[in-house]
């Protein structure tokens, strides 16, 4: 990938890196433990916990393919790995 893509796709990240961080792994963990249920209870309970906007942060992870919880712990996160 070409640096101008990995510094766009970074500047487009919804929150600083080591929140995204935190959000993966505890999301992450939480599938492991729970499942999936096919939506995002994991993930708006992290950012609720975090005080952050849920709007923001789904949107983008939406757009790299985290449609539900064990998506956004597998595609999103991906994305993120790629660019960070």
């Amino acid at each position: 990938m070409e640096i101008r893509e990995r510094d766009n796709a970074r500047s487009a990240f919804p929150l600083p890196n080591d929140l995204l961080d935190s959000m993966f792994k505890t999301v992450e963990k939480l599938v492991e433990e729970n499942g999936c249920d096919h939506s995002h209870r994991f993930t708006t309970q992290w950012l609720s916990e975090n005080r952050l906007s849920a709007e923001e942060v789904s949107g983008w992870l939406e757009a790299h393919g985290g449609f539900c919880d064990c998506d956004v712990s597998a595609n999103a996160f991906d994305h993120w790995m790629q660019n960070k």
